[in-house]
């Protein structure tokens, strides 16, 4: 009611007060006439004053109604004004909240924020992509419940650091990531307190893992160069034309020799440390680089500050702008000394090999695989009255007449083939007639054993040649000589053994007879020369028979303690007044029985027993037979033939098993008698049974010992 008073009140107050006392005066009279059937006056009266008393007040409450309304409506408008605000604000917050999200959820950082117990509030999209996490699902967990413990520990550390100190850290940390492999990340964390006093731990996180590993390898590359410089013994340099400056890099102070301390580096200083007599071209050089005339490349000598005598080579490019103008020149120097002297060594080497060569009196050439001559000694230009010039680079076929070239090129193709040395005999014509030569030609192999050149050394042999004809010649001779020689030696050895055969039967029937003492004495010295002179003739036929190779041994069954027992059986009959012990051992190694020839082996134990007892007055000769090796179908048997005689010099001992020599030609040593061929007889006869023999000697005795190879019975020699 009172909204509806207040909206539809009179606009002037006073209008609706007499308005109201009127219609009210009008009521008390309409009243009191319908009360009283008449009109009175006093209702009218008392109405006028109740009404304008009543209109007054009620006017009085419209118009604070009114005041109150028009306060309610501005303060509506207020608060609508302010609600209005606080949407926008909101809105507007809301979109830079979704700005913000967008920028941090698509940005290349990971970003996170937890409270001071390490459960994470916040997670952005990059940081839920990279490790596969839900936001809301890991709002509340900690590091230990997302990664593995060794990570975990190393965050809380670092986030325990920042909230520690109070202030923004930098970390490197290492995270899993989703394939199992191992990623670094940059992490910068730093803390914050919010209105209610919580503390507060944020940071966020860059991917460093492949620049960490291009700064491995851009280190490891550095690392390799510098290796590299240092193993070269290598300086970098960057010389600046326009203002004279130069930079210098890598292993320059050991190559000059000098300290960073005393080096300026500039390019004076390094032209001080050039060679003098260098000096000169090394200027004509740079000047030509510059100018574009050449490339830079020069070898010089330096001189160290105390006064060593170094090589360095030099290399560089000059730069130049879009004019051509000479801007700078990069470079590199090297210390090049030992190369330099193994050249300078290897220089005067091959002077000195191509001095020998030339001096040299055979034919050395060279040739490559082709045929083509490589190199020639001054020796091959006289004989062939060439020239080094023109014989270089040309074939035997140019050279030489068809026959004779095509001869050398079959020769060259075995020698390659092969791949090994080779010797020929080849016939040339040479201006001064046909000559022949002995050519040993060899290939030169690379490490794979591919020939790459084919050399030669060709010795002139005519004279020799001629020689050896004459000499094959007079060879035939001497063996016809020897031939007839040896023929006449067993014609008359069987011609004499013939008839001393006779007289030695009539010595041995004469001595049946009856005899005087003195009868019998001269019969037994003529039976002792006879037998003396039929040993001397049986040596001089088996020599001969042996140096003319008609001995053949025969291969049968030999028992060496049989063979060694009749001959010392057959030796202790013949020591006549010699007072001599035999001893003799066959050692339990010799088989019972062996192959071979048994008269030749019994003859070996004849003339070395015969020696011992001839040169031994007293004492003792022994003999001892064993095994020193075996096969499967042979044993090699030594014997040792020991005396107490009279010894062997050095100088005596020389002499041995020569033929027709003795130790000692004086008249006492006469007395023992012997042509000088039983050693030499047994010489050749322990090496037809493939053995040796030798000796060893002092004044107490000799020591002769032999071997000889003889076959089980299983086995054929």
């Amino acid at each position: 009611m009172t909204p509806l008073l207040v909206r539809f009140a009179p606009r002037s107050l006073w209008h609706f007060i007499w308005g109201s006392v009127l219609l009210s005066c009008l009521l008390s009279l309409l009243l009191s006439y319908l009360i009283h059937d008449r009109i009175t006056w006093d209702y009218p009266l008392t109405a006028f004053v109740i009404s304008l008393a009543v209109s007054t007040l009620v006017v009085s409450l419209i118009a604070r109604l009114r005041d109150l309304e028009r306060a309610l409506a501005e303060s509506s408008h207020g608060q609508a004004a302010a609600i209005s605000d606080k949407d926008k604000a909101e809105a507007a917050l809301h979109r830079s909240e979704a700005r913000f999200r967008g920028f941090m959820d698509q940005g290349p950082t990971v970003a996170w924020m937890k409270d001071e117990i390490g459960r994470h509030v916040y997670i952005n999209g990059v940081f839920a992509r990279r490790f596969a996490l839900d936001p809301e699902q890991s709002r509340g967990k900690t590091d230990a419940e997302l990664f593995p413990p060794d990570v975990a520990t190393q965050l809380r550390d670092h986030d325990r650091l920042v909230l520690s100190e109070g202030r923004s850290r930098e970390f490197m940390e290492v995270v899993p990531g989703l394939d199992g492999r191992m990623q670094h990340w940059w992490s910068w964390k730093f803390p914050f307190v919010d209105d209610e006093g919580n503390q507060y731990v944020g940071g966020v996180a860059i991917d460093v893992t492949e620049r960490r590993r291009i700064e491995a390898a851009l280190q490891a590359s550095e690392e390799r160069l510098r290796l590299a410089l240092d193993a070269a013994q290598l300086g970098i340099w960057d010389w600046n034309i326009q203002t004279n400056e130069v930079q210098w890099a890598g292993n320059v102070h050991t190559i000059f020799g000098v300290t960073p301390e005393t080096f300026a580096g500039t390019y004076e200083a390094y032209l001080q440390l050039v060679h003098p007599q260098d000096l000169d071209r090394l200027l004509a050089a740079i000047n030509r680089s510059i100018q574009g005339q050449d490339d830079y490349r020069i070898e010089h000598r330096i001189l160290w500050p105390d006064g060593t005598l170094r090589w360095v080579a030099c290399r560089g490019d000059v730069l130049r702008d879009d004019a051509g103008r000479p801007l700078r020149m990069l470079g590199t120097v090297a210390d090049v000394t030992a190369r330099k002297e193994t050249e300078m060594r290897l220089a005067e080497r091959e002077a000195h090999l191509r001095a020998i060569l030339d001096h040299s009196p055979a034919l050395i050439f060279l040739k490559d695989p082709a045929g083509r001559y490589l190199d020639v000694n001054r020796q091959f230009e006289q004989t062939f009255h060439l020239t080094k010039d023109h014989v270089i680079g040309r074939t035997d076929a140019e050279l030489f007449a068809p026959a004779q070239a095509a001869a050398f090129q079959v020769n060259d193709r075995l020698v390659l083939d092969v791949k090994r040395p080779l010797r020929f005999e080849e016939v040339v014509a040479h201006p001064d007639g046909v000559r022949t030569s002995i050519v040993l030609k060899f290939p030169l192999l690379t490490p794979d054993r591919v020939p790459y050149a084919i050399g030669g050394i060709a010795t002139d042999i005519t004279e020799r040649k001629r020689a050896e004809q004459a000499l094959a010649v007079a060879r035939d001779q001497a063996m016809e000589a020897a031939r007839i020689k040896t023929e006449f030696l067993a014609t008359m050895s069987h011609e004499i053994r013939t008839p001393l055969n006779g007289v030695l039967g009539m010595t041995e029937l004469l001595l049946e007879t009856s005899l005087t003492d003195e009868q019998r004495d001269f019969v037994g010295t003529a039976r002792s020369c006879g037998r003396h002179l039929l040993a001397l003739i049986e040596d001089i036929l088996d020599y001969s028979t042996i140096e003319a190779g008609r001995v053949v041994l025969e291969s049968r069954d030999v028992d060496v303690r049989s063979l060694a027992e009749g001959v010392l059986d057959q030796l202790a009959e013949g020591l006549g007044p010699k007072r001599l012990k035999l001893l003799w051992q066959v050692d339990s190694s010799v088989p019972p029985l062996l192959r071979g020839d048994p008269d030749r082996l019994r003859q070996v134990l004849e003339n070395l027993l015969n020696n011992a007892v001839k040169f031994t007055a007293e004492g003792q000769v022994g003999l001892y037979l064993a095994v020193v090796h075996e096969t499967e179908h042979a044993v090699l048997l030594r014997g040792e033939v020991t005396d107490t005689g009279i010894g062997i010099g050095p100088l005596g001992r020389q002499k041995l098993f020569q033929p027709f020599s003795q130790v000692d030609g004086s008249s006492s040593r006469n007395y023992y008698g012997g042509t000088g061929l039983g050693l030499a007889i047994c010489k050749r006869l322990v090496t037809l049974m493939q053995g040796d023999i030798g000796v060893e000697s002092d004044d107490r005795g000799s020591r002769f010992w032999f071997t000889v190879r003889l076959a089980k019975p299983s086995s054929s020699t």
